[in-house]
């Protein structure tokens, strides 16, 4: 993803980015790879295990939702009135 930053408009590059107080320094994160004992889950069998030590620890997966709510949210609209000597004019 190393240049598409290049192409957002200017006043979008500020939001692409968490701001300074929430920055992680991504030396000081551990891989998802990494196993309790140090060494990489670098097959199917080591990522399994590692899967299953995560799966203790944060108990499992929560059922899907079947039919879970959609809502499409709307600001409310602004009310403008319009007056002439001709008409009133009331726009929602």
């Amino acid at each position: 993803m190393a240049g598409r930053a290049e192409v957002l408009p200017e006043e979008l590059r500020g939001h692409t980015q968490p701001p300074r107080g929430f920055q992680l320094d991504p030396s000081r994160c551990k891989s998802a790879l990494v196993q309790e004992d140090g060494g990489r889950a670098d097959s199917v069998a080591a990522w399994m295990k590692l899967r299953q030590q995560w799966t203790q620890l944060m108990g499992p997966w929560p059922e899907l939702l079947k039919h879970a709510p959609l809502r499409i949210w709307r600001p409310p609209a602004k009310s403008i009135s319009i007056s002439s000597s001709e008409s009133n004019c009331r726009l929602l």
